[in-house]
């Protein structure tokens, strides 16, 4: 771009007017500023005269004659440069064109070269297949001509062995005479089995060699003589020989044995039932622990030497199993069976979480892409079903529980056993009985031991050898072992679940049945517990003397009893039931069992009750037939106006008060509304017929109504509308006694009276002074045919 003409022109006004000034950030505001900054300036220095514009207009006009000249100049070359783009878009669009021809072409060149390509790839792999199916029949070819030549030449002399015998045995070696064998083997010509024989003999020379090989490679940790061995013995017979020399001299099955050491502390715990189960013992947890490291280092050792390693991996584990394992859970079980039942069937449920947790252990090791695990599976859960058959199978697991839960129960409830057999006579013949028979041997005595201190049993000094009574223990006996403790059936209870807990995890696939067989040990001794203490408090109830007021002793074991039941039962319904699963039978059995004895005890318990009941009715009517004559046919100047209390009456009063306290001691709920509703009810009963029986004067009837407010107000202290609906009748009834004669029908008319027949109110109108009641009560329509009173008079 030229510069515009500076004819005429100021120098500073032209450099304002530069091209350049117009290019970037462009303020209009500066430019102005700077265009009339200079007449500015100079009219500002010579402030007396006025303001001249011209100058700064003769600049503004020179420097808009500059704007335009600039403005057409850039006008033109903008033109050329739109004439320039127009060209170089038409040039660009026609050589873009001119590419996409020739791309197309390359395209299509590619296209051919690669079906070209392709379909002589197609015939060099079938060229490839070919030479491959002609290599390996020649090879075939090569391998049968050397076997046939080689055979051949066996049945003429041994010479060719001694070739054998002089090459490396390499695979391919192997190969060839595992192939001369088996056709010496197929083939049927006479003196065919002397080369057989001649053949095998050296075969099991070369497996020797190979094997003394191996052995040596082995000593001296040369891995890559061992792999070649291995290979070479694998292809030549399998490989068994070379598997079995390396798991027979491994050095885990030379190591000393660590002699098994109990732990006192820990056996202790694991026969007392009462404690959590401790463990195992720590030898065997180390015993384990070796032996995860142990096949953790062998079998990466294995993938590195043999070609099938899952075949020396599954040899191994059933050389641990059978050798390591077992040996040591036998001496394990056999120490704990000896110390208890519980000890032994404890430490089985932890060995056999400990053999589990090493099973999946070893089943998460890793392997090799090629290695069939499933193999390796199969033979692991294999060897650990095999090592507990002798323990689970065939039942023995569950009467082991079964005997297990009888010692610990029949020896928990033994003095209680003991105490409610004196108290009948009986000669005890319980298991525990029969257990403490047998302390003839010292190891009986420690088998013993445990359960005794469980009963709270000493042992003498000296025990009497052969002995066959239970003579040979102190047996120290009171009132309170013979009472019901709902902490035992609390502990029979966890021990009871701490035994189906490990029938889930042992039981082969027959819990529900297991659980059946637990659930008839439980109810055995459990409800025997309750039903030997409900007959033997009905039975002191039925002998009881009459005579001798009631002491609600049976009160404590009602409740305990109660508890005891409705413990075990939500026990059964919330864990045992469960367990049934889908088997229908085996949860029909348990709900009709469950059923039946929950209505036996049940039973058991409202008889007692219902004895407690009688004996109190009957109390109070013997109190009540202790009512003189006289009590209520006093005269106004022999009677203490101020009590107006009868002696009977004070005796029922502070009986049924104390039958109310006992109730609230001892029962809660809708056992004790019951049973205070049955006593109420009877002695509603006993007081109607009592006020029927005594002559009543005025004065008397004032003594009687105060009698009946008070029985009135102790059964209302019982707290049960019921009974405060009946004891109104009852005081009703004494208001006959006390009202004016003419008043007496406007009183039956009104309140509970209303709703009596005449006949039931007729013989308590009869023992009034005032006499004949006929003429002052008649009978109406509306009361002669009312119905019998729904109070039960």
């Amino acid at each position: 771009m030229s510069r515009p003409s500076g004819l005429g022109v100021d120098s500073q006004l032209a450099e304002l007017i530069e091209p350049a000034a117009f290019q970037g950030k462009f303020d209009i505001r500066a430019f102005i500023e700077q265009l009339s900054g200079r007449q500015v300036r100079l009219q500002r220095a010579d402030p007396g005269d006025a303001f001249e514009p011209k100058p700064l207009i003769r600049d503004f006009e020179q420097a808009l004659a500059q704007l335009t000249e600039l403005k057409e100049q850039l006008d033109a070359e903008h033109s050329k440069s739109q004439q320039a783009i127009k060209q170089a878009e038409v040039q660009h669009a026609r050589r873009v064109k001119q590419l996409d021809a020739r791309f197309a072409a390359t395209v299509n060149s590619f296209q051919s070269l690669d079906e070209m390509i392709a379909g002589a790839g197609q015939s060099t792999v079938e060229i490839g297949r070919s030479l491959e199916l002609l290599s390996s029949q020649l090879g075939r070819a090569q391998a049968s001509a050397r076997v046939l030549s080689t055979y051949l030449a066996l049945r003429e002399n041994d010479r060719a062995l001694n070739d054998l015998s002089r090459k490396k045995m390499t695979v391919e070696e192997a190969k060839f005479v595992r192939s001369l064998l088996q056709v010496c083997r197929d083939v049927e010509l006479k003196g065919n089995n002397n080369t057989t024989d001649s053949l095998e003999r050296f075969t099991e020379t070369i497996e020797r060699d190979v094997l003394a090989e191996f052995d040596e490679a082995y000593r001296q940790g040369d891995l890559g003589a061992m792999s070649r061995c291995a290979t070479v013995l694998y292809e030549f017979n399998g490989g068994d020989s070379v598997h079995r020399a390396f798991v027979n001299q491994h050095d885990f099955f030379f190591r000393p044995e660590d002699e098994f050491v109990a732990h006192g502390d820990l056996w202790t715990a694991l026969a007392d039932p009462d404690a959590e189960p401790p463990g195992l013992d720590p030898s065997l947890v180390v015993l384990f622990r070796e032996i995860k490291r142990t096949l953790k280092d062998e079998f990466q050792m294995m993938h590195r030497i043999f070609p099938k390693a899952v075949t020396v991996k599954s040899l191994f584990l059933q050389r641990i199993f059978a050798q390591t394992i077992q040996l040591r859970l036998e001496e394990v079980l056999t120490y704990a069976e000896n110390t208890s039942t519980l000890a032994y069937l404890r430490t089985l449920q932890n060995t056999h979480s400990l053999v589990g947790a090493l099973v999946d252990t070893v089943k998460n090791m890793p392997s090799s892409e090629t290695e069939d695990s499933q193999l390796l599976i199969t033979v692991l859960d294999t060897n650990e079903e095999d090592l507990f058959v002798p323990y689970l199978e065939s039942g023995r697991y569950v009467e082991k529980e079964k005997k297990s839960l009888s010692e610990l129960y029949s020896s928990l409830l033994y003095k209680f056993t003991r105490f409610h057999d004196a108290r009948k006579n009986q000669k005890s013949t319980t298991y525990f009985d029969r257990m403490v028979g047998k302390l003839n041997t010292k190891e009986d005595g420690g088998r013993v031991g445990g359960l005794l201190r469980l009963a709270g049993i000493e042992r003498k000094p000296t025990v009497i050898r052969n002995s066959r009574e239970p003579s040979d223990v102190e047996l120290d006996l009171d009132v309170s072992d013979g009472e019901l403790k709902a902490d035992y059936v609390r502990r029979m209870l966890k021990w009871h679940a701490e035994a189906v807990g490990r029938c889930v995890e042992l039981s082969q696939g027959e819990v529900a049945r297991d659980a059946l067989a637990f659930l008839g040990v439980l109810f055995d001794y459990s409800l025997q517990y309750l039903e030997t203490w409900l007959d033997r408090a009905l039975d002191e109830l039925i002998a009881a003397d009459s005579k001798l007021e009631p002491t609600f002793e049976c009160f404590s074991g009602i409740r305990q009893s109660s508890s005891i039941a409705r413990l075990l039962f939500t026990y059964v319904d919330t864990v045992i039931l469960p367990l049934a699963g889908s088997n229908l039978s085996v949860k029909r059995d348990m709900t009709v069992r469950i059923g039946n004895n929950t209505n036996r005890i049940n039973g058991k318990i409202n008889a007692l009750v219902q004895r407690t009941v009688d004996a109190t009715l009957q109390w109070t009517s013997m109190l009540l037939s202790k009512q003189q004559k006289r009590d209520y046919k006093a005269r106004e100047e022999d009677i203490n106006l101020s009590t107006l209390q009868t002696p009977t009456n004070q005796q029922v009063v502070t009986f049924l008060r104390f039958v109310g306290d006992k109730a609230e001691e001892y029962m809660t709920g809708s056992n004790k509304d019951s049973f205070l509703l049955e006593v109420g009810v009877g002695v509603q009963h006993l007081l109607l017929d009592h006020y029927k029986r005594f002559a009543v004067n005025a004065t008397g009837g004032l003594v009687a109504t105060k009698d009946i407010s008070l029985y009135q107000s102790c059964i209302h202290g019982w707290g049960l509308p019921v009974l405060d609906q009946r004891f109104r009748l009852l005081q009703e009834l004494g208001n006959l006694f006390v009202v004016k004669p003419e008043n007496i029908t406007q009183l039956a008319r009104q309140g509970e009276l209303a709703k009596l027949r005449p006949n039931d109110i007729q013989p308590y109108l009869a023992c009034r002074d005032n006499g004949s009641t006929q003429s002052t009560y008649p009978t109406n329509e509306r009361t002669a045919h009312a119905p019998m009173a729904y109070y039960g008079m």
